[in-house]
C-alpha cells in the first residue's frame, strides 16, 4: 500500500470513530475539535509525503571491469540530469527537453541527443 493510500486509510478511521462516525458529514467540519485538529495534522503530514515521494535518483555508470567511471543523477524537475565522473566533479548536463548534453563549461556537446555517455566517455 503506498503512503496516500496509508494516510486516507487513518483519515476514514478519525472520521468513522464511534460518537463522531453519526454526527460527521464530509462538507462540514467535524464537531469534536481535537478530532478536527487530528483529522487537519494528519492531513497535512499526508500531503508531506506524497510531495517526499518525488526524489532525484542517481545511476553509476561502469566500465567493462565493473569500475565505476561516473554518475548520472537525475529526477529533477525540469527533465535535466547531471552527470560528474568517477571523483565526483562536474562533468555536465543533459536536457531530455530539448535533447541536448552541454559540457562543463557551458557548451554544446550534442544538440540531437541527450545522452550522458558523450560526457563521460569524452572525459578520458
Amino acid at each position: 500500500m503506498s503512503r496516500s493510500g496509508k494516510c486516507s486509510v487513518q483519515l476514514e478511521a478519525i472520521y468513522a470513530s464511534a460518537s463522531f462516525a453519526n454526527s460527521y458529514s464530509r462538507g462540514e467540519p467535524p464537531l469534536s475539535t481535537l478530532r478536527w485538529i487530528a483529522a487537519r495534522l494528519l492531513s497535512f503530514g499526508c500531503l508531506n509525503l506524497q510531495v517526499e515521494g518525488m526524489s532525484l535518483t542517481r545511476r553509476f555508470v561502469r566500465d567493462g571491469e565493473r569500475k565505476i567511471v561516473g554518475s548520472v543523477t537525475d529526477g529533477f524537475a525540469d527533465g535535466v540530469a547531471v552527470v560528474r565522473d568517477k571523483n565526483n566533479r562536474y562533468l555536465g548536463r543533459t536536457s531530455e527537453k530539448f535533447q541536448t548534453t552541454r559540457d562543463e563549461h557551458g557548451r554544446l556537446v550534442s544538440t540531437n541527443t541527450s545522452d550522458p555517455g558523450l560526457l563521460i566517455n569524452g572525459n578520458k
